[in-house]
């Protein structure tokens, strides 16, 4: 588990677009920490692993999930679910259908793309079979 105070601090020096984190208080900065930590290790664990040396994952890349989280907004978390458009109040939004997985920052993906699958073609020789 990351402290809270590395990530707040390196937010404060290196980024920009900083008003959502600015605006939440201590104690849930550290819970939005634990959520993009967590993220990042389920969904790239070919990349990060905690238990092992060398594979944390760095704090600039921490530091961008977590304003990564703090920007997505109702309205993405219906389209995960398969919202395809709701109305409220006389406003009509409508979701694309090929809506993509942003649960990772598209720049962090840039850097550490998902494991890729692949499919292999054996020969009926290579295989001892008659």
């Amino acid at each position: 588990m990351t402290d809270v105070t590395i990530i707040d601090n390196y937010i404060k020096e290196n980024m920009f677009y900083t008003e959502k984190w600015d605006e939440v208080y201590m104690e849930k900065k550290q819970v939005v920490v634990n959520n993009a930590e967590a993220i990042l290790y389920r969904e790239l664990s070919h990349h990060f692993k905690a238990e092992t040396e060398g594979k944390e994952i760095p704090i600039d890349v921490l530091a961008e999930q977590c304003l990564h989280v703090l920007e997505r907004d109702d309205s993405h978390r219906r389209a995960e679910m398969g919202v395809s458009y709701f109305m409220a109040s006389g406003l009509y939004l409508s979701f694309d259908k090929n809506f993509k997985d942003w649960t990772i920052a598209p720049t962090i993906l840039k850097r550490y793309p998902r494991r890729r699958t692949g499919r292999y073609t054996v020969d009926k020789t290579d295989t001892f079979r008659r």
